[in-house]
């Protein structure tokens, strides 16, 4: 396709002699029926000159795609940048057996032989013979030499990594998990060029099995539940990760530290040791602990942040060979901790006692049970008592004080959340889990009015908030929104970041509530603890028909998205404030900027859970990549540091404010970005104007309901087929228990 002077007539002549001999056709944007000339091409090269001309309906599956292509669309509303394409759409990706996306493809090779032909022409001049350009790449670009390349010139912090002459390391991390801290000092140490190996901390005979296959010359252990055998740790320099302050020993070190209202606390590694947390200290520093703050919270954030930094820092003393760590004494004024007792469940900080506990011990107790195991608690449901555990508590100070009757009362629910009386007034949780018992062996968390089932009926709904209001710290908030002049940020805080049906339900309607105010922009900010992993897997796995509910909230998920997509006048901006997974991450990509916090960790796969996927993230992601890397990222099934997603280009890079609180400073960030962005209203009603029109050659290219609907066939055949195994992966997950494909 094209016919200029520089590619299109001297490339068909070129492809029509010797070697190739291929049958050509020429056309451009003038010739008829091209539909059906480009249809039956085995190979399609472009060069017309049109920014994303050639849509999907012009090529068959199967096709290789060559784009020419060079186009400049307009400038960007806030940095004046201006975006690269070229003459094929990025839908067209989904057919190809082969394609070059643009930037980064024809161009490269353009510059390379110029390169390359400036080389020889030097040559030539002396006298002596070419270079063979083909024999040249086989020798010195093998795929082996060019993966090496690729992981020896990774950045970090946005900075080239020096190769220098530190040896790199063989690295084995044993973990009871690979939580959050495990994916990010595993991805962090992979940055730093060193071959980094991973193995769940199970039992020994994993862990020697582990240490005999891959000979570590260091093991790091950044979330361990189990001692390491002494023939192990006598052989090599194992490492512990240990959230606490120096000198802090023992398990449930997070939950002693919100139980006793420490203001302070901290992070030490520690060498493994005969005894738990008594090893040599080889780094080890504090922070300050937010009032109120959830035992969850504390690790995503300030725990896992910390960790990260240590352990870099081990690594490099590591590699010193003449560091000396300093040994565990408790006569240093320095260290301040101390042997913790073990809190079992029968411990009275892991139940209620209603005619003894306030409001605030109560909150306390189940914070720093959060996530696990929950604190227990005899509740009163119009004279029915029940025992459940109790999760994620808030509390309330807005309830009319006559509806407080007694303490353990149910007094109210909202959101199926339930509000609960105590001796001095009452709170909120929105997660409840049965006790074990032998019909129930594996019992999961669940919003609350959904786990009391028809025990729920009955309790008056209160204060139901029809209308958006601002966050407070008064009462049970899912969803609050706050106005700042011309713009708004809309927070939403769902427990672990799953999105029920009804809680999609909810956004979607607070979402068309923004619509109707006068505002330039919209904030999604979700919540400092939680941002989404997308659909809530724990409510399918308790319906009475996993499938049906599965798909009704993938459908609704689906209705917020597009519904973000749709907002064409005004500016969108996602704040990832925390960690986000499968849908969650692409439910950011709905937006016109997404900026992901420094140290957040991002799962943008679906697969461990035999799932295809949808939140049309076939459409929101590939207009940031291509599509071809967007398979690789949901095969490959890894996750991805902040700093790797602004790389590739999955999320924008966002020039960050430094403040005190590092909390606060990400969030002011894009506020300060969003004050940019609205207040010159030249800049801004050239940008909606250029984003409506892209809406609108996007929508006649391919419609959102052509991507959804290839996303859901896809997904229907996951829910109602089984064809991944998905029904037996999200057992697995949320009981915590290995998969099998026996798992009911």
């Amino acid at each position: 396709m094209g016919k200029g002077q520089l590619v299109g007539k001297p490339l068909a002549c070129m492809l029509m002699a010797s070697p190739y001999n291929a049958t050509v056709t020429i056309c451009d944007i003038h010739t008829e029926n091209i539909k059906n000339i480009t249809k039956s091409a085995d190979i399609l090269i472009v060069a017309i000159g049109k920014a994303l001309y050639v849509n999907d309906d012009l090529v068959k599956s199967g096709v290789i795609v060559i784009d020419v292509g060079i186009n400049r669309l307009p400038p960007n509303i806030v940095n004046g940048n201006s975006s690269i394409v070229g003459d094929v759409d990025y839908s067209v990706y989904e057919k190809c057996k082969y394609y070059t996306p643009v930037p980064a493809g024809v161009g490269l090779l353009t510059v390379s032989s110029l390169a390359f032909n400036a080389v020889n022409a030097s040559i030539l001049q002396q006298d002596l013979p070419p270079l063979n350009l083909s024999k040249l790449i086989r020798q010195n670009y093998s795929v082996e030499k060019v993966e090496k390349i690729i992981a020896t010139s990774q950045r970090h912090s946005d900075q080239i990594v020096k190769i220098e002459n530190k040896k790199k390391l063989n690295l084995l991390l044993f973990s009871s998990a690979y939580n959050g801290m495990t994916q990010r000092i595993r991805n962090e140490l992979l940055r730093f060029g060193h071959k980094v190996s991973f193995q769940i901390a199970d039992s020994d005979d994993t862990m020697r099995s582990a240490f005999a296959q891959h000979k570590p010359d260091l093991i790091i252990c950044p979330t361990l539940m189990k001692a390491i055998p002494e023939d192990i740790y006598t052989k090599v320099k194992c490492l512990i990760v240990h959230p606490g302050i120096k000198g802090d020993k023992g398990p449930s070190s997070l939950d002693w530290a919100i139980i006793d209202k420490k203001d302070e606390w901290g992070v030490t590694v520690l060498e493994a040791d005969k005894e738990m947390d008594a090893g040599a200290i080889w780094a080890s520093e504090n922070f300050l602990v937010p009032k109120d703050i959830t035992k969850t919270h504390l690790y995503n954030s300030h725990a896992i942040n910390t960790a990260s930094k240590l352990v870099l820092e081990c690594v490099e003393k590591f590699q010193l060979n003449n560091f000396k760590p300093e040994p565990l004494n408790y006569a240093n004024a320095s260290v301040k901790g101390r042997l913790h007792e073990t809190i079992k469940q029968s411990h009275f900080n892991r139940q209620i006692n209603w005619e003894i506990d306030t409001t605030e011990i109560i909150l306390r107790k189940i914070r720093a049970a959060d996530s696990q195991p929950g604190v227990k608690a005899e509740i009163d449901l119009n004279g029915t008592k029940i025992t459940r555990f109790l999760y994620d508590a808030h509390n309330e100070k807005t309830i009319n004080q006559d509806l407080m009757v007694y303490p353990g009362k149910v007094l109210a629910k909202r959101d199926e959340a339930i509000c609960i009386a105590t001796k001095n007034g009452a709170f909120w949780v929105s997660q409840l889990r049965s006790p074990k018992t032998q019909m129930r062996p594996y019992p999961f968390k669940l919003p609350a009015t959904i786990q009391l089932s028809k025990l729920s009926e009955n309790i008056p709904v209160i204060n139901p908030k029809q209308t958006l209001t601002t966050p407070t710290l008064d009462t049970f908030q899912e969803i609050s929104f706050e106005l700042f002049d011309s713009y708004g940020i809309l927070h939403f805080n769902f427990y672990n970041g799953a999105m029920s049906t009804s809680q999609c339900e909810r956004l979607l309607k607070a979402i068309k509530q923004c619509q109707k105010m006068p505002i330039k922009g919209l904030i999604f900010a979700g919540s400092a603890n939680n941002w989404s992993n997308g659909i809530n897997l724990n409510v399918i796995q308790h319906a009475d028909n996993p499938s049906i509910e599965g798909w009704n909230n993938i459908k609704a998920i689906n209705e917020v998205v597009k519904e973000i997509i749709k907002l064409k006048n005004i500016i969108t901006v996602a704040a990832v404030q925390a960690n986000a997974g499968a849908g969650g991450v692409y439910l950011a990509l709905a937006t016109d900027f997404s900026f992901v916090k420094p140290g957040v960790v991002l799962n943008p796969h679906y697969k461990n859970m035999g799932l295809y996927g949808s939140e049309l993230h076939t459409y929101t992601a590939s207009k940031r990549i291509n599509m071809f890397m967007l398979k690789q990222i949901k095969e490959n099934a890894k996750p991805l540091l902040a700093v790797e997603a602004i790389e590739i280009g999955l999320f924008d890079k966002l020039i960050q404010q430094k403040q005190a609180n590092p909390e606060q400073s990400f969030l002011d960030s894009v506020k300060g970005f969003m004050d940019i962005a609205i207040a010159d209203t030249t800049k801004f009603t050239k940008f909606i104007k250029n984003k409506q029109d892209i809406c609108m050659r996007d929508e006649l290219a391919k419609s959102l309901d052509e991507y959804e609907k290839h996303e859901l066939e896809e997904m229907h055949k996951d829910f109602f087929e089984n064809r991944n195994n998905f029904h037996e992966k999200r057992w697995a997950f949320i009981t915590k228990s290995p998969f099998t494909l026996t798992n009911k």
